[in-house]
């Protein structure tokens, strides 16, 4: 069963520059939002974890995390992050860098099939094992505050992969027809 959405609250992204788009909370009652779990986008995203490095977040001290991706789905996966958005972000107070390179990573379900898993661990402390991958970003605050507040950021993740839709139909049983 679908459900057709409509919107009760809205908000214009600041980046108006560039982006100028709108978020929407989708809703059907005042305070519920319905959605088919099959359709959650949720299902869809792949599941990242952040954990603190070095330091302490805050503005007047540089810190390190690192993002560690993990693939949810049974195809292989290829991701990369992307810091230059932060640049035009108003509401952002640090500076970020990492490692702007694909990351490749194995199918969620790897380790049950009993293939060989992927095993790379790089110079500056990224690594890829298996069907999870981590990058370290460096957070530098971009002006010091009279007092310690937490700093705010923003990153671009590209993630791609292969998804099958249960009414797909395998390749192998597809067949075509020339007049």
């Amino acid at each position: 069963q679908r459900f057709h959405l409509m919107t009760k609250e809205s908000y214009k992204c600041p980046n108006s520059k560039e982006c100028g788009k709108y978020v929407c909370k989708p809703t059907l009652r005042g305070r519920q939002a319905n959605y088919d779990k099959r359709t959650a986008v949720l299902d869809y995203l792949p599941r990242i974890n952040i954990k603190l490095k070095s330091g302490e977040l805050k503005t007047g001290r540089k810190s390190q995390i690192i993002i560690m991706v993990q693939n949810r789905h049974l195809q292989e996966a290829i991701f990369k992050f992307d810091p230059s958005i932060n640049e035009d972000d108003l509401y952002s107070t640090a500076k970020i860098s990492c490692c702007q390179d694909q990351f490749e990573i194995d199918p969620a379900d790897i380790h049950i099939k009993g293939g060989k898993q992927r095993n790379i661990n790089k110079p500056n402390g990224d690594y890829i094992k298996g069907k999870e991958a981590g990058v370290i970003f460096d957070i530098e605050p971009k002006h010091y505050s009279t007092g310690p507040r937490h700093v705010k950021f923003s990153v671009k993740c590209i993630f791609k992969t292969k998804l099958q839709l249960k009414d797909d139909k395998p390749d192998s049983s597809s067949s075509s027809s020339s007049p």
